[in-house]
């Protein structure tokens, strides 16, 4: 039977049931987590489908973000969840919901579009360039260096946006954060067993569980003060600097969609994370 494809669009709300399901089969991702990323991020008129006969075929999400890059603020989208279904993959059905996602960015008026690729050599031919690399630095815990460690909770989310526009403000390249931001990327790392943590001496970092090991995602203190979190397994910190051990893994690619300076992505200080 001949496939009947048709245009590439925003999700009806019917249809987020059937892209949730994809994002589970292509990502692994599981509940609690899956369905509060659903509920709480993913919403219709920031999905992108690609139909056939009546299926979704492929997907993926248009999240808005304000960037400050070199002391000015851009509208952007950052572009998450890029899938395909299995049966309809190696028929260029993820470039075509690409091009679409780049055209509704550019209609709704947003400077530029950009992701963390889950795999290398998709995107670049598509036209992203590289704007940013983090490492990822592992360490083994050091009881020695222990210190008192509290988790956040919702009370103390002013005290931590705090932290974090003092950290960006000599930054380029922050996205920037509101209450509920900060909100929501506490309830999605507690999800994993993590949280929003506030060490005795300032700052706080973020950080999820994963068999076993802790992985930080986001570290505005100390270095000392993440080491003495466990006594077992192991520590992967993520961070714009290499602590003497990193790999140069997550990268962050853009690609202009008004007719913004892209020098500006060369801008020193550079600081990119995005939490969920």
């Amino acid at each position: 039977m001949k496939l009947k494809l048709t245009d590439v669009r925003l999700a009806s709300l019917a249809e987020m049931q059937a892209v949730k399901l994809l994002w589970n089969k292509s990502f692994g991702d599981k509940d609690p987590y899956l369905s509060w990323y659903f509920d709480n991020v993913s919403s219709p008129e920031n999905t992108v489908v690609l139909i056939v006969n009546n299926l979704v075929a492929a997907s993926l999400q248009l999240i808005d973000y304000d960037v400050c890059i070199g002391g000015k603020i851009y509208k952007a989208c950052y572009i998450a969840g890029v899938c395909t279904d299995e049966a309809f993959r190696h028929k260029g059905y993820g470039t075509r919901i690409m091009q679409f996602a780049e055209k509704e960015a550019a209609r709704r008026n947003k400077d530029f579009v950009f992701l963390c690729p889950a795999i290398d050599g998709f995107y670049e031919p598509l036209g992203y360039k590289l704007w940013f690399s983090c490492f990822e630095n592992t360490f083994l815990p050091d009881v020695a260096a222990k210190t008192h460690i509290r988790k956040a909770t919702e009370a103390d989310i002013d005290d931590v946006l705090k932290v974090y526009s003092d950290f960006t403000k000599d930054k380029s390249g922050y996205t920037l954060r509101t209450h509920q931001d900060f909100m929501r990327i506490m309830q999605a790392h507690e999800l994993f067993g993590g949280g929003i943590y506030l060490p005795e001496n300032g700052g706080y970092f973020v950080c999820e569980l994963s068999e076993g090991c802790i992985n930080i995602n986001e570290m505005i203190c100390p270095q000392s003060a993440v080491l003495g979190i466990c006594n077992s397994g192991k520590i992967t910190v993520r961070s714009g600097n290499d602590f003497g051990n990193g790999v140069n893994k997550p990268k962050y690619l853009y690609k202009v969609c008004s007719d913004m300076d892209e020098n500006v992505f060369k801008e020193k200080g550079q600081y990119i994370n995005i939490l969920y």
